[in-house]
């Protein structure tokens, strides 16, 4: 974390200090750093850990003729959802305008270690300096690097929301095991389990 950042996070931590935390309190932690570093320790690994959020960055290739049937075409998926359709998913292709030819993107796949809602998902991906991802990006990963799709095994778009018939808000996921693939849909807005990896991208 830069100095700032650190400085910034001292000013929270006064802020939210009890009321009525006392003087002899305040100077016992003062006069004593080690159990300060204690404290914070296990912050670090405990229940409410500040440890770091795990990322793996990828270059993908995009091209920006295909639909969202030939995105899945290519993929070559062993199994994919039949509400994966252009007419439901369609508007979430992010491709450059005014582009024909294919180009390269770079994605990261990041990993919170923890359950958290979708907007939480998005707010430390802000956070992590990368932007919204398009349908294309996370069906390149798909296609492209079948490897980190077995062993990330779940990893979700965040950003390609479609509200099915019943008023469900469904989102694409890639998931792989040892030995099988699929592209499905799941239920946003619910807390993620900590096994889901999230995209973003970088440039």
């Amino acid at each position: 974390a830069s100095r700032s950042q650190l400085l910034g996070l001292g000013g929270k931590l006064v802020q939210h200090m009890p009321a009525d935390l006392s003087v002899e309190v305040v100077q016992e932690w003062a006069d004593n750093p080690e159990a300060m570093s204690q404290f914070l320790a296990g912050l670090h690994g405990g229940t409410c850990s500040i440890a770091p959020i795990k990322q793996r960055a990828l270059e993908v290739t995009i091209y920006p003729k295909r639909t969202i049937e030939e995105w899945l075409d290519a993929g070559r998926y062993d199994y994919r959802d039949h509400n994966l359709t252009t007419a439901n998913f369609g508007r979430f292709l992010t491709v450059k305008k005014d582009t024909t030819e294919s180009y390269k993107a770079r994605v990261v796949a990041f990993f919170l270690g923890r359950s958290a809602t979708i907007d939480k998902v998005k707010g430390i991906r802000s956070r992590l300096n990368l932007k919204p991802i398009g349908f294309e990006h996370i069906a390149a990963v798909g296609e492209q690097h079948r490897e980190l799709q077995r062993e990330l095994n779940r990893i979700m778009n965040p950003d390609a929301v479609w509200v099915d018939s019943d008023g469900c808000p469904c989102m694409p996921y890639l998931y792989g095991g040892p030995d099988r693939r699929k592209f499905d849909l799941c239920v946003a807005g619910f807390e993620c389990s900590d096994g889901t990896w999230f995209f973003g991208l970088s440039e």
